[in-house]
């Protein structure tokens, strides 16, 4: 909170991003009932997933090239406000569920513009000594809201209804994109003006030969495997395999969120005292050996263990990792690497979803959460060989 403090401009952008992420959690939840209830399909309700991978595929790296070459403040502040638009369009469109896909599919659209503008200039407007705290205090923000949010879209959708439901979302969103009227305008370094297709090749390249983005990125390549497994066969794991209820199962899951947040104000500390090579490649792997003892030995409070213990060491690998990409990336280049990464990563996320579901019609839950472990332990060992040493990661080493 000292950062918030110390820094307005960043303070402004934390309590806008908050606001948003609850308002985002709290509809992910409420249009997944929604849909499923409108038509009781589960096919439909994965493809309701499926609609907000495909923006971040398609658009790959376009958004954060985009967000290298405007005013990236005047980008946050359209996107925030189309929105809110395209949420009260929900509101009122509730019956229509082909205009709810849509409107689902452009929401995930403004986000791979948002995204990568909003983490470019939390790196142009924080001191880069104070960019690990602000990271860690963007990944609380988003932790409360994942455990918040559901609760309070679930607890909505009970009392009141979808229509109403959307309608507080849209005011939040609405709030939120009032909170960022203070943001100042920063000017971007390095401007190209190579036109928007020079800019996006040059940037490919400038990232192909920058080692501390290509480690980061296989890193991170490995997180969609793990998760693809996870997500779909999650309910499958827990109610088949484990016997148990979807009270537990919302336990389970709100017990990696609160170990998140635990961990995020102990990051900066940890980076300072380690680096960031050692927290990246520990945290990964030993979120992937936790996985493991979940797939070998099933039962009700492992699973919960598990997910409690996990929150952590991830939360500290994945926001390392992020940081480290923003500091090591050029200014010019920030919002082309963090949608490139996201790109990867919402593509391998597909995939990995659709392979594990339908391995395990084959083979059972079980050996697929082994392997997607496997892939998750090896990952930090991995990221540690492909990256530069800790001395040299932020001597610009682009081969």
């Amino acid at each position: 909170m000292n950062l918030l403090r110390a820094q307005p401009q960043f303070g402004v952008l934390w309590s806008s991003n908050l606001c948003a992420s609850l308002a985002g959690w709290s509809v992910g939840l409420a249009l997944s009932v929604h849909v499923y209830t409108a038509t009781g399909s589960p096919v439909a309700t994965g493809a309701l997933v499926v609609s907000g991978l495909l923006p971040a595929i398609a658009l790959g790296s376009l958004g954060g090239v985009i967000a290298d070459r405007v005013d990236r403040t005047r980008l946050l502040h359209f996107v925030s406000w189309a929105r809110v638009g395209l949420l009260a369009l929900v509101a009122v469109s509730p019956d229509n569920v082909i205009i709810l896909f849509v409107l689902s599919l452009l929401q995930s659209t403004a986000m791979q513009f948002y995204a990568p503008a909003e983490q470019a200039t939390v790196a142009t407007i924080v001191p880069a000594a104070d960019l690990p705290t602000a990271m860690s205090a963007n990944s609380a923000a988003n932790n409360v809201a994942r455990i918040a949010g559901p609760v309070l879209g679930g607890t909505l959708m009970g009392l009141v209804g979808f229509t109403p439901t959307i309608a507080v979302a849209t005011g939040l969103l609405l709030a939120s994109a009032l909170m960022l009227l203070p943001l100042r305008s920063t000017a971007n370094a390095d401007l190209h003006a190579d036109g928007l297709f020079g800019s996006w090749r040059l940037g490919l390249r400038y990232l192909r030969r920058n080692r501390p983005t290509r480690a980061i990125t296989v890193l991170q390549l490995a997180d969609p495997v793990k998760e693809g497994a996870l997500t779909p066969l999650f309910p499958v794991l827990m109610l088949g395999v484990i016997g148990t209820s979807a009270s537990w199962m919302g336990a389970v899951n709100g017990a990696f969120a609160i170990t998140a947040v635990l961990a995020t104000p102990l990051i900066p500390a940890i980076v300072t005292r380690l680096g960031y090579r050692i927290p990246i490649a520990a945290g990964a792997s030993l979120s992937g050996v936790l996985l493991l003892v979940l797939a070998l030995h099933p039962t009700p409070w492992t699973a919960l263990a598990v997910f409690l213990l996990s929150g952590f060491p991830f939360t500290v690998s994945w926001v390392s990792a992020n940081t480290l990409l923003l500091l090591t990336v050029t200014p010019s280049f920030r919002g082309t690497a963090v949608s490139t990464v996201s790109g990867v990563y919402a593509a391998a996320s597909l995939f990995a979803t659709a392979g594990a579901s339908l391995t395990a019609e084959f083979i059972g839950t079980i050996p697929v959460l082994i392997a997607a472990a496997a892939v998750q332990t090896i990952a930090g060992p991995l990221f540690l060989v492909l990256s530069p040493t800790e001395q040299h990661l932020f001597e610009g080493d682009v081969e």
